[in-house]
């Protein structure tokens, strides 16, 4: 709104009507020059003198932006009052406002005349006319400009704004109003032009941070499990980044058929940055590893090249193993990570202090330090960042490693993928509604060892991908069952397993009476366990990735399908996919 305040510094007009903006002409009304608020009586004085600044003045707890600018010729002073509150909100929320003051406006002028008029007849009947004359002059002057002001406020939308026109220039007060109103007008267009930019300037930063989450998540490996033909090992890993995108990564790779490369790693610092850092830094040891390296030189060679272009002094903590799946040998070097942990056969979960070295990126030409474990068959290998020992919940009480252990111990028999998941389900548990504050990585390695890779001649069928053919296929399993002495129950489970997924092929694979599958047959020792496998050259379809439905649900409100597939992965030890040389390939495995 919109107050004149005079030379006594009383406000004579205003479209207040409670507080210390109510006009007044009593001497009753309050000096604002005098009031016990000092930035307002000061903001008072300097208006009545002067043109102020936009400036934040507090009234009554509430904040205000105010702007005075004096009228010389009587002595008074204009003042333009916004909440701060609504100088935020939309356009149409301030042209109510500017609504608001004219109606108020015109109302107070209005009044003003009547009074004026009783005042003039009370007083004598001769200066009626003149009264009368005057009284129409006054309204000529100030109602015309206020009702056209009033009309090119309501007109205002899109992209028009309040301007100043010839109308509003009666060198008065009115001039100074529809000024007032012409700076609000564009500074409000101002506001609005800045939030969309921010606005879209967010949009896009927010669509390349999407872009950079995948390319990260590309970087990393994520088809699981990576190597379905290996029997003598399995490994899992996983990273939730605190960010958009993060700095830690992990990394596993064959390096030829006998040597296994393994690695975890923390890059300093969050967000784009460490993503681009970890991504280089993943790179080089990836490269150095495949060339034969050792983990100590493959860290001296990648510490060497990133200090030679590090101007942003940043550092990564790396531990890197290579493991010979002959022998169990792990050789490896912890460039400042976290101490592994490592489950021997029967045993638990134990933290190995092995010995560290400088971080990677930190100086350049030193040298790191390697080290040797054996692995029996059976060991497990658990590696991590400090995002899961260090994450804290409400009280910023520290999830530790000692929980991490315990958490550990109590998932040990489970595979790779369940630890993991068994951990990370008690890191969140742990944590509450605290947000994540690091990365969370973990890799986890069961070593099942070279005698456990191989297994019985393989017997194989190839059948047509017909109905009518399950009967044959279901006969040839039940031989080969029966010549490794599976327990009936067992076999009664993978009588149902291969009739679920034979009918799958034969349904949705090919067209009816089209193709071929092939299903192959091999048990192993060591445990004892029979692998089923079925390949075929359908439609790609991966059934450990379809969703599961929801039997607690009546069957008539249940989609249609999936209860055959969740059979399937609930009965069975171990369910794997992988799409190879135009092949689906179903890999089961079941405890006999």
């Amino acid at each position: 709104f919109v107050c004149v305040i005079d030379k006594n510094g009383q406000v004579i007009f205003s479209p207040e009507t409670e507080g210390i903006f109510k006009p007044g002409l009593s001497s009753q009304t309050p000096d604002l020059r005098e009031n016990e608020n000092p930035e307002l009586a000061s903001f008072v004085s300097r208006a009545l003198t002067e043109s102020t600044e936009l400036e934040v003045i507090t009234v009554d707890g509430k904040d205000y932006y105010m702007a005075g600018v004096p009228a010389p010729t009587v002595g008074w002073a204009v003042v333009s009052v916004v909440d701060k509150d609504v100088a935020r909100q939309p356009t149409t929320v301030m042209l109510d406002s500017y609504d608001a003051i004219s109606e108020e406006a015109m109302k107070s002028y209005s009044d003003g005349i009547g009074n004026s008029a009783k005042t003039f007849l009370v007083l004598t009947l001769t200066v009626l006319v003149l009264a009368v004359a005057s009284a129409l002059i006054t309204a000529s002057r100030i109602v015309k400009p206020l009702e056209h002001m009033t009309a090119r406020i309501n007109g205002i939308s899109g992209d028009t704004s309040f301007e100043m026109e010839d109308i509003y220039r009666t060198n008065d007060e009115i001039e100074i109003l529809a000024r007032s109103f012409e700076t609000h007008s564009k500074r409000t267009r101002d506001y609005i032009t800045r939030i969309t930019e921010i606005t879209a300037e967010k949009e896009r930063i927010g669509t390349e941070l999407s872009l950079a989450t995948r390319i990260q998540a590309d970087m990393l490996p994520s088809l699981f499990p990576p190597f379905p033909d290996r029997k003598d090992f399995d490994v899992f890993a996983k990273m939730i980044p605190a960010k958009e995108v993060g700095g830690d990564f992990f990394d596993f790779f064959l390096t030829d058929d006998d040597h296994l490369g393994l690695v975890i790693a923390d890059v300093s610092g969050k967000g784009v940055p460490a993503a681009l850092f970890m991504m280089a830094s993943k790179i080089l040891v990836q490269n150095y590893t495949m060339m034969g390296y050792t983990p100590r030189e493959v860290l001296r060679a990648v510490n060497n090249q990133i200090c030679r272009g590090n101007h942003e002094d940043m550092f990564v903590t790396v531990w890197l193993g290579i493991l010979d799946l002959k022998t169990g040998k792990l050789v490896a070097s912890n460039a400042g990570h976290e101490y592994p942990m490592i489950m021997a056969p029967g045993g638990e979960f134990e933290l190995v202090k092995d010995t560290h070295s400088l971080i990677v990126g930190g100086i350049e030409g030193i040298d790191y330090k390697e080290y040797e474990i054996e692995l029996s068959p059976g060991s497990k290998l658990f590696l991590y960042t400090d995002g899961v020992p260090e994450a804290a919940d409400t009280d910023n009480n520290l999830f530790g490693k000692e929980r991490l252990m315990s958490v550990l111990n109590s998932v040990k028999e489970q595979g790779p993928k369940e630890i993991l998941q068994g951990v990370y389900d008690a890191v969140t548990g742990f944590s509450g509604e605290a947000p994540q504050f690091d990365d969370i990585t973990m890799l986890c390695l069961d070593y099942r060892g070279q005698e456990n890779a191989g297994g019985t001649d393989v017997k194989e069928i190839l059948i047509d991908a017909k109905p009518e053919k399950l009967p044959e296929l279901t006969e040839f399993a039940e031989k080969f069952l029966d010549e490794i002495g599976c327990p009936l129950k067992t076999k009664l489970q993978i009588d149902v397993m291969i009739d679920e997924i034979f009918t799958n092929i034969v349904s949705y694979a090919y067209a009816p009476g089209e193709g071929k599958a092939r299903i192959s047959f091999k048990v192993f020792e060591g445990p004892r366990r029979a692998v089923i496998t079925f390949a075929d050259r359908g439609i790609p379809f991966d059934p450990t990735k379809a969703e599961e439905p929801d039997i607690r649900l009546p069957a008539e409100k249940r989609k249609i399908g999936g209860l055959g597939i969740l059979m399937v992965r609930k009965s069975m030890d171990d369910v794997r996919y992988e799409y190879k040389d135009g092949q689906n390939i179903l890999t089961v495995i079941k405890n006999i």
